[in-house]
């Protein structure tokens, strides 16, 4: 290597077409292997492929998640691939291979009766309940992510005649072309939120913050902290139900209900049916509690 490690790593990320979020955690990655490097006495202008093999076997001894790294160890083969073809360094991390991981969602789902609970729970006497029932009732009937959500204006909600539908941003969009169909029970209580809070503006955000600065548009983490909150309060926040959850329910649910896969994957905006069928994973489990097939036999003898 001709340039500094450092050097290489800036040139690198600032070459990707990715986004902010993902730059950030190659460099991260990057910088944690050359925190190692340094701290096993190696020499980080002369490293061989016995070296990232030596990396990869101290992660996995350290308890790394196999996420953690598979996330590393992409990194590095990606990195050193760019850094074989501008001439600094020979392609060492070409071809390591990682543990492959079973496709499944991480994050778990609420039942029907916990949905209810979940629900029933939200006082709505107050202008923050109003809004906080109508974002948990949109994201659990509509599958919309929390940044989906905090991106809605008004002006992006019809109701007419003909039906209801929204005009939405989805996760890494630039703009609001996707016109997904909601019913009556998604945007009533929408509806119900709008008409209490006044709104004089259809350029408003659908969803304010309604503090002591005055209102502002929610943030994506800031409906990420109210979800949170009622969980909580409802008894049902864990490691595996979290805000994100509330699009895991949608999904399941659906997929439990016959829907279609092809017709859950419209909904939750899936490029692919193959990412829509992670979620057959928790269906899976839930089959297996309830067991039809032992059921069945009951009914036959």
């Amino acid at each position: 290597m001709r340039q500094t490690f450092s050097t290489l790593i800036k040139d690198f990320t600032d070459n990707l077409d990715i986004r902010p979020n993902s730059r950030d955690l190659y460099r991260r990655n990057l910088n944690a292997f050359a925190k190692w490097v340094v701290c096993s006495g190696r020499n980080i202008k002369a490293l061989k492929r016995a070296d990232i093999l030596a990396y990869k076997n101290d992660l996995t001894n350290q308890c790394k998640s196999e996420n953690t790294i598979e996330s590393r160890l992409t990194t590095l083969r990606l990195f050193y691939d760019w850094c074989e073809t501008i001439g600094e360094h020979e392609n060492i991390a070409a071809a390591i291979r990682v543990r492959r991981k079973e496709r499944s969602y991480r994050k778990g789902h609420l039942s029907a009766v916990q949905v209810t609970h979940l629900l029933n729970s939200i006082d709505q006497s107050s202008i923050k309940g109003l809004r906080d029932f109508a974002i948990i009732n949109l994201m659990l009937r509509s599958g919309f992510r929390c940044v989906e959500v905090s991106r809605l204006r008004v002006c992006d909600i019809h109701r007419n005649d003909s039906g209801c539908y929204a005009m939405i941003q989805r996760k890494g969009a630039n703009d609001r072309n996707k016109r997904i169909g909601l019913t009556e029970k998604i945007l009533n209580p929408v509806f119900d939120y709008l008409q209490y809070r006044g709104v004089e503006d259809e350029s408003e955000s659908v969803f304010m913050s309604h503090g002591y600065n005055g209102e502002k548009p929610i943030t994506a983490k800031g409906i990420g902290v109210i979800v949170t909150k009622h969980l909580k309060s409802a008894g049902l926040y864990s490691k595996t139900i979290t805000a994100h959850s509330l699009r895991h329910t949608a999904a399941v649910l659906m997929i439990l209900n016959q829907v279609p896969i092809k017709e859950v994957q419209v909904m939750l905006g899936h490029r692919s049916t193959e990412t829509t069928e992670i979620y057959l994973k928790s269906v899976e489990d839930e089959m297996r509690l309830i067991n039809p097939a032992a059921r069945a036999l009951d009914n036959i003898f």
